[in-house]
């Protein structure tokens, strides 16, 4: 007999809803998932972005990046504005 399921908060959960006996002895076959080939193409361009990154010498480019790019006045976030009052 072969039944799919899924792992889910670390149990297995099959797919038709069955519950086998307390005790019954099973061997477990790992189907690899979908989205797991996309991870390992996600790895790739991130390796690939670390590798051509330089370093700009302005460390909030991330947070201020539309400021730089387009000339708009800086916005300070309400983080930063929390702890100047």
């Amino acid at each position: 007999m072969e039944l799919r399921g899924t792992i889910n908060a670390g149990r297995i959960v099959l797919d038709d809803g069955r519950e086998l006996p307390e005790g019954t002895r099973i061997t477990l076959r790992v189907i690899e998932r979908a989205d797991a080939k996309r991870s390992k193409a996600k790895q790739k361009l991130i390796a690939r972005v670390r590798a051509t990154a330089v370093k700009t010498g302005i460390p909030d480019l991330a947070d201020r990046h539309d400021e730089f790019l387009t000339g708009a006045k800086p916005v300070r976030s309400a983080r930063k504005r929390k702890g100047r009052r």
